[in-house]
């Protein structure tokens, strides 16, 4: 009789049995579903074959939209522009599957843009700050298609921050978010924005130097530009050492090369601190200048490793915008002119070999190009310039100076990019 009695308990037992397995498996069919649509919404699992696609921005009356153009040069419109938005510099991923830019098509802020060709371009950053272009780099980092670097705004000098294109989000890095102690009030006073403050005003342009170590940044002060490093390094106590000012100037403009090594243009240089100028400057009691305008390297890892490539102190030699070849062995930047407007005016373009010693730089156009960028192969520079009331796209070969017209029709382009494939 036991054994009739327990017989029924036996079955309903492995009736439960198989009832919670067949939970299981129908919960993990519905998650898999779940994850299968979420994944399948992001564009990232399709590949995309972008060779001999260039990116650039065509300007529209007072708009700017981005613009694709295939190897044969056939323009594609970005879709979801209107006029009046503002497209900015488009990025490619270092693996050339997605274009990035930055834009504000929706509520008015700028927001962080991803571009599969042949899609609709889809926002991928959040919040309600305004984000500048992504930067990913430096070459060979682990992460280079996966995060970015981007400076954000909505604080008292903006924020530094890694961006993850994957989900949207930013992880602040500078100014160090928890580096806080108990003010004269009883509330918290963030020693870190304090110090930043006190070095310039607002983040313009942020790089990470080689294995995202070091953050190179320019902050705008009063009256100029600053560049500063900003080692992320904890010391042997656990905390991040202060950001090194490096140089000063009426306007600072940098570009980090593949080796990490930083080359800076500096337009009417400034004392970091005028109240404590060097002794080896002080000539006759008067601070004297080491250069006005200048092109300099230097190594973030390497303490003192600075090395003039040009320096001048004629008016008629302003310099800008450097750009490191992706090999490393050369950096073009411009030299112009500050016009009536208080805007740069390019008049040249040149190129220095970078490496030991560096070179002076040698004029490759005598042409106005305004935005020139590299071929990710480094052989060719592409930039625009004012032909009668067009502004094509150009191509150069810096080893000879000969030049090639691109785009053939009477529309104004700038920001010329090729896809890394």
């Amino acid at each position: 009789m036991a054994q009739l009695e327990g017989q029924p308990v036996f079955k309903n037992e492995r009736l439960l049995l198989r009832f919670a397995i067949g939970l299981l498996l129908l919960a993990g069919l519905v998650f898999g579903i779940n994850a299968l649509r979420q994944f399948g919404q992001d564009p990232d699992i399709i590949k995309a074959d972008t060779r001999g696609m260039m990116a650039a921005i065509q300007f529209e009356g007072d708009g700017a939209r981005v613009v694709l153009f295939n190897a044969e040069g056939k323009k594609t419109e970005v879709p979801g522009w209107s006029q009046g938005n503002h497209d900015t510099e488009p990025v490619w991923r270092p693996d050339g599957e997605r274009l990035f830019f930055t834009s504000d098509r929706e509520e008015g802020t700028f927001h962080i843009f991803r571009y599969r060709p042949g899609d609709k371009p889809e926002r991928r950053s959040i919040g309600t700050r305004s984000k500048g272009t992504p930067w990913f780099g430096p070459a060979g980092n682990p992460n280079v298609n996966a995060s970015a670097l981007v400076v954000a705004g909505g604080s008292e000098v903006g924020t530094v921050c890694e961006y993850t294109p994957r989900d949207g989000a930013i992880r602040q890095i500078l100014p160090p978010p928890r580096d806080t102690s108990t003010g004269e009030d009883g509330g918290t006073v963030n020693q870190a924005v304090n110090l930043y403050s006190r070095i310039g005003e607002s983040f313009r342009q942020a790089r990470y130097g080689k294995d995202r170590r070091f953050v190179i940044a320019t902050m705008k002060r009063e009256d100029g530009d600053i560049l500063l490093i900003q080692d992320l390094e904890p010391n042997p106590q656990g905390k991040m050492t202060p950001p090194t000012p490096v140089i000063a100037g009426n306007s600072v403009t940098f570009d980090v090369g593949p080796d990490g090594a930083v080359t800076i243009c500096v337009q009417g240089f400034q004392w970091i601190d005028p109240e404590n100028i060097p002794a080896e400057f002080i000539k006759e009691g008067k601070a004297v200048r080491p250069f006005q305008f200048g092109v300099i390297t230097v190594d973030p890892s390497v303490p003192g490793s600075s090395k003039v490539i040009f320096a001048t102190d004629d008016g008629a030699n302003f310099l800008s915008h450097p750009r490191v070849s992706p090999d490393g062995t050369q950096v073009l930047y411009l030299n112009g002119k500050v016009g009536a407007s208080g805007e740069f005016e390019p008049k040249q373009l040149m190129v220095a070999k970078t490496g030991a010693p560096p070179t002076e730089g040698v004029a490759i156009s005598q042409h106005a190009v305004f935005e020139p960028n590299w071929t990710p192969d480094s052989k060719f520079i592409l930039y625009a310039r004012p032909v009668g009331r067009a502004r094509p796209l150009f191509e150069v070969n810096p080893a000879d100076g000969t030049e090639k017209r691109l785009t053939h029709d009477d529309d104004e382009y700038g920001f010329p990019t090729l896809s890394p494939q």
